[in-house]
C-alpha cells in the first residue's frame, strides 16, 4: 500500500509540475513581444486651449477647433518589457484653428518617447507612455501585428493646450524577434 500512495504521490507532484511549467512558457509566450514595428494610424481630436471639465466638455472661455490627425512612426518593444517611439504626427487643424498657429493649417509634429508595457496572458497589451494617452489593444498570437488605440483621455498638447483624441493604431512587425 505505501508503494501505491508513493507511486501516486510522484503522479500528482508530477502532474502539478508539469501545469507550473506549461502556465510559465504562455507566460513568456506573451512577455516576450519584442521587435521594431511600423506604425500608422488615423483619428481626430478635439482641442481645448484652457482644457476640459470632468464630462469632456471644454472649459468655458477656451478657443475650441477639431483636427484630423493621421500619426506615423516606428515601435521599438524590448522583451523586458520597455520601448520607444519615435515618427511623425500630421495634421489638419479645422476652422476656427489654433490661436498659436493664427487659424486653420496643415502641420506635422515630430513624435518620439520611451514607453513600458504591459501582456496579459490573453494577449491584451497595454502601452504607457511619460504622458496620457494610455494605448491599449491585442497582440495577434504570432506577434506580428498588433492594434492600439486610445480614446476620450484628456491629454496635454503643449502650448495648444490640451485634446481628446480618439486614435486607432496598427503596428506590423518589420523586424523579427532575437531568439
Amino acid at each position: 500500500m505505501k508503494k501505491l500512495t508513493v507511486v501516486v504521490m510522484m503522479i500528482a507532484i508530477a502532474a502539478v509540475m508539469l501545469a507550473t511549467m506549461a502556465s510559465a512558457d504562455d507566460h513568456h509566450h506573451w512577455w516576450g513581444i519584442q521587435g521594431t514595428y511600423a506604425m500608422t494610424a488615423t483619428g481626430s481630436c478635439l482641442h481645448s486651449t484652457l482644457g476640459f471639465n470632468a464630462n469632456l466638455t471644454p472649459i468655458t472661455g477656451s478657443a475650441v477647433w477639431g483636427a484630423t490627425v493621421t500619426p506615423q512612426a516606428i515601435y521599438t518593444f524590448e522583451s523586458d518589457g520597455t520601448g520607444t517611439a519615435s515618427g511623425t504626427n500630421y495634421i489638419l487643424d479645422f476652422p476656427p484653428g489654433s490661436p498659436v498657429f493664427g487659424g486653420p493649417i496643415a502641420r506635422q509634429s515630430p513624435i518620439s518617447f520611451n514607453f513600458h508595457y504591459e501582456v496579459t496572458h490573453d494577449g491584451a497589451i497595454t502601452v504607457y507612455p511619460p504622458l496620457p494617452p494610455n494605448l491599449v489593444g491585442m497582440i495577434s498570437k504570432d506577434h506580428k501585428t498588433l492594434q492600439l488605440s486610445n480614446a476620450n483621455q484628456v491629454q496635454p498638447v503643449g502650448a495648444l493646450g490640451y485634446a481628446i483624441c480618439n486614435i486607432a493604431r496598427v503596428l506590423i512587425r518589420v523586424e523579427e524577434e532575437d531568439d
